[in-house]
């Protein structure tokens, strides 16, 4: 390849690379959102946020995040079955989020993974 069409090429990449990032961001951000409208009453969803009414909070995302068995997984599993026995021993109210709610909410847990 030419000298020249290598660097296109890479470019190329680098700005796939660059809008794939962004994408991220932007799912994670969205995640962020939502947990702080629909989890923050119970749980510390987010740095920042008014302390959760539920008297003891629920795990704070941050702790669920950081517990070792915590996967991909392991958290769709959960949003997809809101709270299961969890939550019919607990006064956790029922939810259901569609699957692009889910998708964001689970970027966001998973970023917290990583801090």
């Amino acid at each position: 390849m030419p000298p020249a069409s290598l660097g296109f090429a890479l470019a190329l990449v680098l700005v796939g690379v660059g809008s794939a990032a962004a994408d991220d961001a932007a799912m994670i951000e969205a995640g962020r959102q939502l947990a702080l409208e629909v989890c923050a009453r119970c749980h510390v969803a987010a740095a920042g946020q008014p302390p959760p009414v539920l008297r003891p909070p629920a795990p704070s995302f941050a702790d669920i995040a950081a517990q070792p068995d915590v996967t991909e997984a392991s958290l769709r599993v959960f949003l997809g079955r809101p709270h299961g026995e969890q939550r019919r021993l607990s006064t956790m109210p029922p939810f259901a989020l569609s699957p692009s709610q889910a998708d964001a909410v689970l970027a966001y847990l998973l970023s917290l993974k990583r801090q």
